[in-house]
């Protein structure tokens, strides 16, 4: 599938083109996942593009990565999380 193309191209080849389709093609998804936690939209898109900052700089290990829609959400997730801890909303 795409998604696994784009993975392999960003952490074999460090390809930014593969990477912004990767970010359109999630970023969305992740954002309204992410306010789901977060009421606070520049919190939310914050956290969200946190997430695509630390994929990129691990980018070699993201052929590693079995699902890597699952693994998004899941740090989405948790960096709402930790945010909400810090900031006790």
């Amino acid at each position: 599938d795409e998604v696994r193309e784009w993975q392999l191209q960003i952490s074999c080849y460090d390809d930014e083109q593969a990477f912004a389709r990767l970010f359109r093609h999630f970023y969305e998804k992740m954002l309204n996942f992410c306010l789901r936690y977060v009421p606070v939209r520049e919190a939310a898109e914050e956290i969200v593009s946190d997430v695509f900052v630390k994929l990129w700089n691990k980018r070699s290990d993201l052929g590693n990565i079995s699902n890597l829609q699952v693994y998004l959400f899941v740090a989405v997730k948790n960096h709402s999380l930790n945010y909400l801890e810090r900031n006790a909303l």
